[in-house]
């Protein structure tokens, strides 16, 4: 029970669930029972996340994690990696990441691009 409280406050503390459909779960309709529904649970994850909370999100039913990689204040997000690999070393199935470009930034749209994707050089995601 420790370990749960503690998962929850980590989860509220530094990621959002975000529920998406997926084919699995129970039938939408007599016409359409071919078709089913369930639900995954993942996460939006905007700062450092160790093992052991990716662990315990894991036991929970936490499938995918989508990983800041790139901030709003024109840098990537030094962060990223290490997440990602602890997201990888708990097991975590996928793993994606996101940014933030910034409009108000110096540097063109795809030098930002570029500078997250230079980042992540070597770094397992997608």
């Amino acid at each position: 029970e420790m370990q749960l409280k503690f998962c929850f406050l980590l989860l509220v503390a530094t990621a959002q669930a975000i529920p998406i459909l997926e084919n699995k779960g129970k039938k939408l309709n007599e016409r359409a029972s071919n078709l089913t529904f369930g639900t995954t649970y993942g996460l939006d994850v905007s700062s450092l996340l160790y093992p052991s909370t990716f662990q315990c999100l894991k036991s929970d039913g936490y499938t995918f994690v989508i990983v800041r990689a790139y901030r709003s204040d024109c840098a990537p997000d030094g962060n990223a990696i290490h997440t990602i690999a602890n997201a990888h070393q708990a097991g975590i199935e996928y793993i994606d990441v996101y940014m933030f470009p910034s409009p108000r930034c110096s540097k063109s749209a795809a030098q930002q691009v570029s500078d997250m994707v230079t980042a992540l050089q070597g770094v397992e995601y997608g």
